[in-house]
């Protein structure tokens, strides 16, 4: 079951973020209760027997334009990946911003050797790279940029 994510399913969902990669928790809570509380996107998350095992966000105005919309945080706990549910929050995801107007949608995903599954998923969700921003978060590690058309 897919539904909007509430205050109370950060601790969950940041539960699922540790589950893939322990050392961005303090990233994770810290975009999530920004999202939350400056009311600039969403999350929706996605439950199996009351239990969040996956979540994916959007963000608005990141960079500015009011017709572009981000895709953020798209994690799924290890034990349920592979199972279409990345897939289906994009899904919804992407619905939610297309009635908002959104012309363009944009993620972000660090180094290519590092995130080989999660660059396959968005090519294969008709997602471009248009950019690597090199070292752009520290020394070695880039910041590649997809995007999709919506409109």
């Amino acid at each position: 079951m897919i539904r909007e994510a509430e205050i109370k399913d950060i601790p969950q969902m940041v539960s699922v973020v540790i589950k893939n990669d322990n050392s961005i928790k303090s990233d994770a809570e810290e975009e999530i209760m920004e999202i939350f509380f400056e009311k600039n996107g969403s999350f929706f998350v996605y439950e199996e027997d009351n239990q969040i095992v996956g979540f994916m966000g959007y963000k608005f105005k990141k960079w500015g334009g009011d017709d572009v919309y981000w895709a953020i945080w798209l994690y799924v706990d290890p034990d349920f990946k592979r199972k279409g549910i990345g897939t289906k929050l994009y899904e919804r995801i992407e619905d939610e911003v297309r009635k908002k107007g959104c012309r363009k949608i944009y993620l972000d995903v660090g180094n290519e050797e590092d995130h080989q599954e999660a660059i396959k998923f968005h090519l294969n969700n008709g997602f471009i790279q248009e950019a690597k921003l090199n070292d752009f978060w520290t020394d070695g590690e880039h910041c590649l940029l997809f995007s999709k058309r919506l409109a």
